[in-house]
C-alpha cells in the first residue's frame, strides 16, 4: 500500500510533531525533505546564499533559488517559504546566546542543480551529542516550473518499515536492537543512482540506549528497507553538491 508516514511503535507515547528549524534547536525533531533531483556539477548552480556565517564550530548557511529569466511564481513561493521557515536563524551571535556552553549549532545547506531540478537541503544539528536533528528541503522542477511537494510523490512509494528498522539497527554504530528505534519522521527524495534518479526515503530516527536517546539520519530504499547511515555533520559530500563562492562549510579550507 502507499506509504503515509511512520507508525508509532511505542504505544502510549505520543508521536512527535514536525516543526521548523529554530535557532537553538531546543526541541527540533523534524524532517521535511521533499522530492529532489540529483546534482550535476556540470550544470551551473541556480542557488545563491542569503546568509553565510561561520565562527569556530558554529555555522549558518541559508540559501535561495535564483529566478529564471521571465520570473517564476513557484520559485518566489519556495524562497518565501525558506524565509518563513528559517527566518529566525539570523546570526551566530544570537544562537550562541541560546546554546549551552560546550555545545554548538550548525545550520548547513546543500544546493543541487541539475537539468531538471533545483534543490536546497538545510540541516540543523545540535552538537556534539546530536540530541536534536532537523532537516528542511525545497525542490523546484525546472521543466514544469513547479514546486514539488511530498504529496506529489507519496502515492508512488511502497515502504517496508519493518525491514527498514532491521536495516537501520544493523547500520547503526554500535549496532542496536530494532525495538530501541523509533522513526521520528520520513520524507522522500530522488537520489542519483548511476545514470538515473531513484526514489529514496530519508528518516530521522530516535535511538534509545542506557545513556539516553540520540538521533540518527538514514537513507532508505523503500521497497527493500535497505538503509544507509548518513553523517548529519556532512549529509552530502562536497563533490555531490553545487560549488558556491564563497564555498560552503564542507568545502572551506
Amino acid at each position: 500500500m502507499p506509504y503515509t508516514g511512520p507508525t508509532n511503535p511505542h504505544p502510549g507515547v505520543a508521536a512527535r510533531t514536525p516543526g521548523p528549524l529554530r535557532p537553538a534547536l531546543g526541541a527540533a525533531v523534524a524532517l521535511t525533505l521533499l522530492a529532489t533531483g540529483c546534482a550535476s556539477n556540470a550544470t551551473p548552480s541556480e542557488v545563491e546564499a542569503q546568509t553565510q556565517e561561520y565562527d569556530g564550530n558554529f555555522a549558518i548557511e541559508l540559501l535561495k533559488m535564483r529566478e529564471p529569466e521571465g520570473g517564476s511564481t513557484a520559485i518566489q513561493e519556495i524562497n518565501a517559504d525558506i524565509t518563513e521557515t528559517l527566518g529566525s536563524v539570523t546570526s551566530i551571535a544570537e544562537i550562541q546566546e541560546q546554546v549551552p556552553q560546550g555545545q554548538w549549532l550548525q545550520v548547513r545547506s546543500y544546493p543541487f542543480t541539475s537539468e531538471d531540478y533545483v534543490q536546497i537541503v538545510t540541516t540543523g544539528a545540535s552538537l556534539p551529542g546530536l540530541e536534536e536533528l532537523e532537516v528542511e528541503a525545497w525542490v523546484y522542477d525546472r521543466t514544469a516550473d513547479r514546486w514539488v511537494t511530498e504529496e506529489d510523490v507519496a502515492d508512488s512509494i511502497e515502504f517496508d518499515e519493518d525491514a527498514a528498522l532491521q536495516s537501520i539497527a544493523a547500520a547503526t554504530n554500535p549496532q542496536v536492537n530494532p525495538d530501541d528505534l523509533y522513526i521520528d519522521d520520513t520524507v522522500f527524495y530522488y537520489a542519483k543512482d548511476k545514470d538515473t534518479l531513484a526514489l529514496r526515503v530519508i528518516a530521522v530516527v530516535d535511538i534509545d540506549s542506557e545513556d539516553g536517546t540520540r538521533q540518527g539520519l538514514y537513507s532508505i530504499i523503500p521497497s527493500t528497507g535497505a538503509a544507509t547511515a548518513l553523517d548529519p555533520n556532512q549529509a552530502f559530500a562536497p563533490g555531490d553538491i553545487d560549488a558556491l563562492d564563497p564555498p560552503l562549510f564542507g568545502s572551506r579550507k
